[in-house]
């Protein structure tokens, strides 16, 4: 998907390893952790989170956000801590780095 390089530390950037020509997984970078999840909010599965490009997270680039419905998720744990979907989760996917710091995702489809 990128190189270690290009995920900045608390921003979030989506991903189509897909390719259905719109992102379907963010990867998060906090506190040089990597988390990664679907593009896709629990509240309704079918809607995605950013309200534009890469805009997964609040201001302070604490708690990924979903534009559409409001709802507000941990970092770390993918938990919803407020909104209409309080208890969900987002879709965690599994990360890989390769020794030259490539990152892939490993994703069923």
């Amino acid at each position: 998907m990128c190189h270690l390089d290009e995920l900045s530390e608390r921003r979030a950037t989506g991903f189509d390893p897909l390719g259905n020509g719109r992102p379907s997984v963010f990867v998060v970078k906090k506190d040089s952790a990597l988390y990664a999840y679907r593009d896709l909010c629990p509240h309704y599965g079918n809607t995605q989170l950013p309200w534009k490009k890469d805009e997964y997270l609040d201001r302070a680039g604490e708690v990924i956000v979903c534009a559409a419905h409001g709802a507000r998720f941990d970092i770390e744990s993918r938990k919803c801590i407020s909104g209409p979907c309080l208890g969900q989760s987002l879709t965690a996917v599994t990360l890989h780095v390769s020794n030259d710091g490539y990152v892939t995702a490993e994703l069923d489809s």
